[in-house]
This record gives structure tokens, C-alpha cells and sequence, in this order.
């Protein structure tokens, strides 16, 4: 089953009969045992000779689909175009829709009559939206618009256009002629979208799996909005989780770096200090002119100063209050950033960029002016 979801279709060619035995029984325990996944069906030619093809189609199988929609609850049909619906009347006098045979046109309106009552009868709406302009991949309406008609379907929240034609409008046979189809918005899942008048069923018959297609098609919609709203609210709840780390991140290399520069400050003043006592003791054993020890005592007397304000422990050192993060400060914390984004960060004042912390050590360092004999 693992390759059949991957490749889509197997060819084995021209197998011999064990070889098909074995593929007919596989076929059969992954039916038996659910594994097929939902929404799909198993469709196998071949399996008696020549080549053998098995192939996983979207949708459900046709033996399926027919024992579904014999228990589905017939739609009538009306005799006349009496008591109309309102979207259904404003179509029937729109001469530029539904440009068929007469007897066509007239059958066309009865089954979107009976899909109108059916559906307000389960609570769903009916409206025309003839007025709204549809969209055209060319410069050109295409012909058949005019063929068709069509009235939505507004089931739980969500609209669905359905529209009715001639199926086969260009052909000379008289019973093809006749047949009419209906046709339903494509889906992911590969539900059926299309119905048509056939020789053992017409589209009379077909009007209760119309309407199961549209309550297929909202409950595929009002389950991808759920999936589509959970998946939006990890990625919220991701997204927080990864700005509350980058943010103590961000916040722990700030006070290393904090510390770091006091504790360079620190050794630059007990280095500065260590300077001012031998400089001391130089200037009280030299015989220099008085000049030149009245110049050395005030380099000295500024030298002691410099060291005393740089002294970190001039004041009792405290944690360093936390500064607000921009969201560009804190994009280089959060791994992967680009996929989370930095939305809904609302932090308003610039801080340090992340940075090697031994870097900064060793760059802290570099820069304290130690005197060199």
C-alpha cells in the first residue's frame, strides 16, 4: 500500500498466475483491513491476463457510490413551471441562458425547480448571482455559457455554483441530443461532480446524489476550515513559543554581554591601579626636575580617577534591566525565522544583534590598555 500512496499505479507486466494470485490477495487484504486510504478506491485491470495494472483513484468506488445513493431519499420533480422559486423564475425569463431546444430548456428548469425546493426544504438557501462577473481566462465568453444555467447553493455558510447543460449539444444523434447534465465545483477529495441522463437512469434519478454531493461538499469544507484553523493556531501558539525563546535568548546574551564589559572594565581598573602605584613609586624615588614631577603627580592624580570611575564596584553591580527587543532584534534568535514570521511582535525599542560571547570576550579584552614596558 505504502508504494500504490506514492506511485499512484502499478504495472506489472504480463504476469504469470501465481503473480496475479498474490497481487488479487494483497488487493484484498488491504480492503478487508481499511487500509486503503479514505476517500480512495482500488481500481485493478488486468487480472486475468496481459498486463496487470493497479491503480489508486481519488473518489468513491462506483459499487460503493450506487449502494449510497439507493438509500438516498428520491427529490419529485414538478410537472409545471408553476410557483416558481424566485432564482429559478428570473432564469426561466433570461433569454440569454439556457439557449437549448425548447422541450430541453423547459425539462432544465424542472430539475433546478425540484434541486430549489429540495434544498430549502434542508434549510439551505438559493440565489442568483447572474449579476456578479465571471470570470474569463480569454478576452471571450465562451459559447456554451449561454447553454448553460445556473443557480447557487448556499449549504451551511458555503456557496456552490450548480449548473445544467446540454451534454452532448453539438451531436446529430436524437437521443443523445436529449440528454441533459448536471455539474457541481471540482473538490480535492475527488467527490463526484458530474451527473448526466444515461440509458437505465436519468438525471431525475440523480437529483438526491446532487444534493448528497453539496452536503459532501460542505462537510469537506467545514472540515478543512477546522484543519486550517487548528493548523493556524499551532502555528500562533509555534510562533509565540519561539519569540518567548529568542526573548531569553536575546535577554541572557545581553546581560553576558553586560557582564562581560564590567568585568572588563573591572580588570582594566585593577590594571590602571597597578600602573598608578608603580608610577607612585617611581615619581617618590626619581631625582627629575621639579617640573617634570609636578607633570607626572597630575598624570597620576587623572590616572587614579580614571581607574576609580570605570571601577564597576564604585556602586553595588545589579542585574541590568531588560531592554525591549524590536522584532528584528529578535529574528536572528528565533531558528527558522522566516517561516515564523514576526507578526504580532509588538516591541518597540532597538537592542544588541546575537553575537559569539566568546568573541566579545576576547574583543572586550583586546581593547584594554595595558601599559607595555
Amino acid at each position: 500500500m505504502e508504494r500504490l500512496v506514492r506511485d499512484r499505479r502499478i504495472l506489472i507486466a504480463d504476469p504469470d498466475q501465481s503473480e496475479r494470485g498474490h497481487w488479487r490477495k494483497t488487493i484484498h487484504y488491504a480492503k478487508l483491513y481499511e487500509l486503503v486510504p479514505d476517500g480512495q478506491f482500488i481500481e485493478c485491470t488486468g487480472s486475468e491476463r496481459g498486463d496487470l495494472t493497479i491503480t489508486l483513484m481519488a473518489g468513491a468506488h462506483p459499487n460503493a457510490a450506487r449502494k449510497r445513493a439507493a438509500k438516498l431519499t428520491p427529490v419529485p420533480v414538478p410537472q409545471r413551471l408553476d410557483r416558481l422559486h424566485p432564482v429559478i423564475a428570473q432564469l426561466r425569463d433570461n433569454a440569454a441562458k439556457l439557449a437549448m431546444p425548447k422541450p430541453l430548456r423547459h425539462r432544465a428548469l424542472l430539475l433546478l425547480q425540484a434541486l430549489a425546493a429540495a434544498a430549502e426544504e434542508r434549510g439551505w438557501q438559493v440565489r442568483d448571482r447572474s449579476g456578479e462577473a465571471e470570470p474569463h481566462y480569454s478576452g471571450h465568453r465562451r459559447q456554451s455559457e449561454h447553454r448553460e444555467g445556473w443557480i447557487w447553493m448556499v449549504v451551511d455558510g458555503y456557496s456552490y455554483q450548480v449548473t445544467i447543460d446540454q451534454e452532448f449539444p453539438q451531436t446529430l444523434d436524437a437521443v443523445k441530443s436529449q440528454s441533459l447534465k448536471i455539474e457541481l465545483p471540482h473538490t480535492k477529495s475527488g467527490s463526484r461532480c458530474r451527473w448526466a441522463d444515461r440509458k437505465t437512469v436519468t438525471l431525475e434519478d440523480r437529483l438526491p446524489e446532487v444534493l448528497d454531493g453539496l452536503a459532501t461538499r460542505a462537510a469537506e469544507d467545514r472540515e478543512r476550515i477546522a484543519i486550517e484553523a487548528q493548523e493556524a493556531a499551532e502555528r500562533q501558539r509555534a510562533r509565540e513559543k519561539a519569540e518567548t525563546d529568542a526573548r531569553s535568548r536575546a535577554l541572557s546574551q545581553f546581560n553576558a554581554e553586560t557582564l562581560y564589559r564590567q568585568v572588563a572594565a573591572f580588570e582594566r581598573a585593577r590594571a590602571i591601579s597597578a600602573y598608578c602605584d608603580v608610577l607612585e613609586q617611581r615619581i617618590e624615588a626619581t631625582d627629575a626636575p621639579e617640573s617634570d614631577r609636578e607633570r607626572a603627580m597630575a598624570w597620576l592624580a587623572w590616572a587614579r580617577a580614571h581607574a576609580a570611575e570605570i571601577d564597576p564596584f564604585r556602586t553595588l553591580p545589579t542585574m541590568p534591566e531588560a531592554p525591549e527587543f524590536t522584532p528584528e532584534d529578535l529574528k536572528p534568535f528565533i531558528a527558522g525565522s522566516e517561516a515564523f514570521g514576526t507578526e504580532g511582535m509588538s516591541i518597540t525599542h532597538s537592542a544588541a544583534r546575537p553575537q559569539d560571547l566568546n568573541m566579545v570576550w576576547l574583543h572586550l579584552l583586546a581593547q584594554k590598555p595595558y601599559f607595555r614596558r
